[in-house]
């Protein structure tokens, strides 16, 4: 314990000192991110949080290279999340094609499924008796992460926020390690890097924003988030499904306005204002409070992968999952009643505005 908190707090400082560091430059270089009529922020700020947060969790190498020993697995993952750290650098500062960043997540993915084996076997749904195809888990998984690296950079929308689900992601996935029995290894001291990194990125982030995490850092965590769901439970007894609920509210809010928008015909890909939290930001709600609501979420999810991962009832199992999903289909039916309530409000005191809105929108 004492050696991953001191690996936790080297991260923090790593971070905090490299992201104060790289404002300047993020100036300097033009590196910055400008508002639009979709954002939810309207300074000009430096996107160059993620850098710093990234230094900071690979302070956990420490180990490995000190040793002079460099396992195959660790290089494959460092070369693939470095692959996307190039290529987010590359978006942020040239905007590069969606098709282009889709080939290379694809491609990446696909690497680090294959050289690593990180297909889950053991998910832990309900009376989950039968044995899933090779074909099929190592697909999902490919699809699974893809997805969460867009989710990520989705959701990374007002301050605090993705460092929030960093922070909380990582400390859940660090205790989900070590109650499947990989408590001293690489992947925890990962973890644990991370969430002190992530912790002095917050700095920097929350409340006030002076840098953002910016594409370099969005889908470089997201993957990173997503692959050590699947590498930890296809290297311990926990299920995959206890290891997605730290990150279940990404997950969640991102597939659930994916799927709405996708029904409503519109190009899910373009960008907009309809994810959960930016819904409560449009009604009102200020950045520090959405985030430290998604906080809660982030903890209390995690707290259930804990029980998750203890329970034997299929049952119970069955109950706990009902619960959650109860909860967030009443969470989204909640938040898009307030939006359509001050949208008729405003419709009410400004109706000839709202027309104009609207048609241009339509239009």
């Amino acid at each position: 314990m004492p050696k991953l908190l001191t690996i936790s707090a080297a991260g923090f400082a790593v971070s905090l000192v490299c992201c104060g560091t790289l404002i300047p430059i993020a100036y300097r270089f033009q590196l910055l991110d400008r508002p639009n009529e979709r954002s939810s922020h309207t300074k000009v700020t430096p996107r160059v949080g993620g850098l710093g947060l990234l230094a900071g969790a690979l302070v956990f190498l420490y180990s490995p290279l000190s040793s002079g020993q460099m396992p195959s697995a660790l290089f494959w993952a460092l070369s693939c999340a470095g692959a996307l750290l190039v290529i987010g650098l590359l978006d942020d500062k040239l905007d590069l094609s969606q098709a282009l960043r889709f080939v290379i997540h694809f491609g990446v993915t696909i690497v680090l499924v294959w050289k690593l084996r990180i297909a889950p076997e053991n998910w832990g749904l309900p009376w989950e008796t039968w044995m899933m195809p090779r074909w099929f888990t190592g697909g999902f998984t490919v699809l699974y992460i893809m997805a969460f690296i867009n989710f990520f950079n989705f959701m990374d929308g007002i301050n605090g926020i993705a460092g929030a689900q960093t922070l909380f992601g990582a400390l859940g996935m660090a205790v989900l390690l070590g109650m499947g029995g990989l408590f001293d290894g690489l992947a925890v001291s990962l973890c644990m890097a991370l969430a002190g990194a992530a912790l002095g990125f917050l700095f920097w982030n929350y409340p006030r924003a002076r840098t953002f995490m910016g594409d370099c850092g969005s889908t470089v965590l997201g993957f990173v988030l997503a692959s050590m769901s699947c590498y930890g439970a296809s290297r311990t007894d926990v299920p995959f499904v206890a290891f997605m609920l730290p990150l279940w509210p990404f997950f969640y809010d991102a597939t659930f306005t994916v799927l709405k928008r996708a029904i409503r015909g519109e190009k899910i890909w373009e960008a907009h204002r309809e994810h959960h939290y930016q819904l409560l930001i449009r009604s009102g709600w200020s950045h520090t409070v959405v985030t430290a609501l998604y906080a809660l979420q982030f903890i209390t999810c995690s707290i259930l992968g804990f029980w998750y991962a203890q329970t034997g009832s299929e049952i119970l199992r069955l109950f706990q999952l009902s619960i959650l999903l109860s909860i967030y289909a009443g969470y989204s039916l909640l938040v898009h009643k307030k939006i359509a309530k001050n949208q008729g409000d405003l419709e009410k005191i400004y109706p000839d505005r709202c027309r104009q809105i609207s048609i241009g929108i339509n239009s």
